[in-house]
């Protein structure tokens, strides 16, 4: 694990940590979070939902509208079910392709369907 330490203005500091605590969440927590969705994005770490699920866990231990505890819940079953299936690791660029290749097969039944 590495450490990083951050030199950040007081104000953008008070504002982000009025953020995590609205979510439930530690600074370094959000900060974590961020951090991971940026490096999803930019195709450099695979999307590894199951590694959040102490994080949900803790969430669901606070303070709730339903809302966010029927997202948080959800977001946890996913989890458990890609674990599950084994594809817990996969990358965005993976995920796309199995979305493209899911809405090319309906198209392509809607097609045979229609004729």
């Amino acid at each position: 694990m590495t450490t990083i330490t951050l030199s950040i203005d007081d104000a953008l500091a008070a504002a982000y940590t009025a953020s995590a605590q609205k979510r439930g969440m530690s600074l370094t927590a959000l900060m974590l979070s961020l951090l991971k969705k940026d490096a999803a994005e930019q195709q450099q770490a695979p999307v590894e939902a199951p590694n959040d699920a102490p994080l949900i866990d803790a969430m669901l231990q606070k303070p709730l509208d339903p809302v966010a505890r029927k997202g948080l819940l959800a977001l946890r079953e996913m989890g458990k079910s890609a674990q599950e299936a084994g594809i817990a690791d996969m990358t965005l660029d993976e995920i796309n392709a199995e979305i493209a290749a899911a809405r090319r097969e309906r198209r392509e039944r809607e097609l045979a369907t229609a004729q």
